[in-house]
């Protein structure tokens, strides 16, 4: 799945933490550094994300949601898989972020 990474945007103006708050935070004026200091990428996300994330904007509902064991099972493998770490999926419910936090 091929994707575009040479494309230049120009980010700043957009609230961009990386390009636009260098000088708030490190007191470097604008163009006088390379914003290094914070990980952020800085091309197009790749079609398969803004098709999904189109295809949930225009269902039109964003209440709350309830994730299945799918979801919570990849979270599980990808933290055995990545970091040799063993966790269980054991029914509670939890918010998304409650339950990355935990994994962290």
């Amino acid at each position: 799945m091929p994707h575009e990474l040479d494309t230049i945007i120009n980010r700043y103006n957009t609230d961009s933490l990386k390009w636009d708050y260098m000088e708030k935070w490190l007191g470097v004026p604008e163009g006088e550094a390379l914003p290094s200091w914070v990980s952020d990428w800085d091309f197009k996300a790749p079609t398969f994300i803004t098709d999904a994330l189109q295809q949930r904007l225009d269902h039109g509902i964003f209440g709350y949601s309830e994730r299945g064991d799918e979801y919570f099972n990849s979270v599980i493998d990808w933290w055995a898989e990545r970091h040799q770490v063993t966790l269980q999926n054991n029914g509670s419910i939890l918010h998304q972020e409650a339950y990355l936090l935990l994994l962290c």
